[in-house]
């Protein structure tokens, strides 16, 4: 019984090659018929490193896990992209009289690294020294518990004030002399709010996962928005902190 001849690979480069050979075949009989036959011989036909058939660039386990991770996050957010992280450290409260006076405290800690979200999509978080430097210009309001219904103060009419240092972003706030503003001033020099917590758009992050693990890690490098900075009742930052003075 006679053998089948095996079927040799694919070349995508060989089959390049070929296609070059013809169509250079092609000229010269063109050439030839039309009586301009050239001195020289054609030169000897190869691919370029520009040419020549590349492989996909390898991706990792671990690059394919922190980008699934990322896309499934993203998709959560929705199109707003508007995230919330609370961090939960005791804040200052100072007053005077009948004066809520101020509440000052960490809105946001620098290389820190909490948990985020759950088994669906969740990952650990640190942001970056510098995050922040270009949005302190931005009008950014004070709340309680993000509730645009309770504003206590506003980086425009300078009834709140923003600064980083090597902790994080901290805040300051001149209470309005509401009943609201004296019961929260009231709450956290009792003990009862103590964490801070802001809102924001990143402007740019990076993915990492443990190759060894199961681990991603997410390292908020640049924020493109600050929408808001609140004391808050429940944090996810164990770490940032509140005070009313």
């Amino acid at each position: 019984m006679r053998s089948r001849d095996a079927i040799p690979p694919y070349d995508p480069d060989a089959e390049a090659l070929a296609r070059l050979r013809n169509a250079r075949a092609r000229t010269a009989a063109a050439r030839a018929r039309a009586g301009l036959d050239s001195a020289a011989p054609p030169p000897s036909l190869s691919l370029s490193e520009g040419q020549r058939s590349r492989s996909p660039v390898s991706v990792s386990r671990g690059e394919q896990a922190a980008r699934a991770r990322r896309d499934e996050y993203r998709a959560a957010l929705g199109s707003a992209r508007v995230e919330r992280r609370m961090v939960a450290r005791r804040m200052e409260a100072r007053a005077q009289g009948d004066d809520p006076g101020q509440i000052s405290g960490y809105a946001a800690l620098f290389d820190t690294p909490t948990q985020i979200g759950g088994d669906k999509w969740g990952f650990e978080e640190v942001i970056a020294k510098g995050a922040f430097n270009d949005v302190l210009g931005d009008d950014v309001r004070c709340l309680f518990n993000h509730d645009r219904n309770l504003v206590l103060g506003r980086t425009a009419s300078k009834t709140l004030s923003l600064r980083v240092d090597a902790t994080g972003l901290h805040y300051e706030v001149q209470l309005p002399p509401t009943a609201q503003a004296r019961d929260l001033a009231a709450l956290v020099q009792r003990g009862d709010v103590s964490e801070s917590s802001f809102a924001f758009r990143v402007a740019e992050d990076a993915w990492e996962h443990d190759e060894d693990g199961d681990r991603t890690k997410r390292t908020i490098l640049k924020v493109a928005a600050l929408l808001d900075v609140s004391p808050v009742t429940h944090p996810a930052y164990a770490g940032t902190t509140v005070a009313a003075s």
